[in-house]
């Protein structure tokens, strides 16, 4: 009999100890926090930057750049992990007009692991169309977009 009373005292023992780690566990999960942020861009104004190219500069890795719908006539050059997301690939437009820069694509990525989706990515250069995009590194997502009039629509050199 006494025997018996030392093995149920024990497994009570390990009972709660084990719901003591659970909850410790349980609190100390929420300590680790994504320090992943949305910067937002919009050409009106009405967010973070309204230029593409300035809230890729100024993100860190990991973090979303979300552009509104509107026409944004830029080149992108892509530098760090990040992911690109337009707000409508109908009514969010990278559209390039300048045939003079040096930039072979109208975005070129030279990170791994960026995600581009939800962009109308269009050359009006005239006779020297650009690459939509440049793809100089691996394990890149692009998806979910329309490129229109471009020399090459996406062009992977790596």
């Amino acid at each position: 009999m006494r025997l018996f009373c030392i093995w149920k005292n024990m497994k009570e023992k390990i009972f709660i100890v084990g719901i003591i780690a659970f909850l410790l566990i349980i609190s100390f999960s929420g300590c680790i926090e994504d320090e992943s942020r949305i910067i937002y861009v919009d050409y009106r104004g009405e967010a973070d930057y309204t230029k593409i190219q300035n809230a890729i500069d100024n993100a860190s890795e990991g973090d979303s750049v979300y552009v509104r719908n509107g026409t944004y006539y830029e080149l992108l050059s892509i530098d760090k992990s990040i992911n690109l997301i337009g707000a409508n690939k109908n009514q969010t437009i990278i559209n390039y007009k300048n045939s003079n820069k040096n930039q072979h694509g109208i975005i070129v990525i030279k990170s791994n692991n960026v995600t581009i989706k939800g962009f109308q990515i269009i050359s009006s250069a005239g006779f020297s169309k650009k690459v939509g995009i440049n793809i100089n590194s691996s394990y890149n997502i692009v998806t979910n977009n329309i490129l229109l009039n471009n020399h090459h629509g996406i062009n992977i050199s790596k």
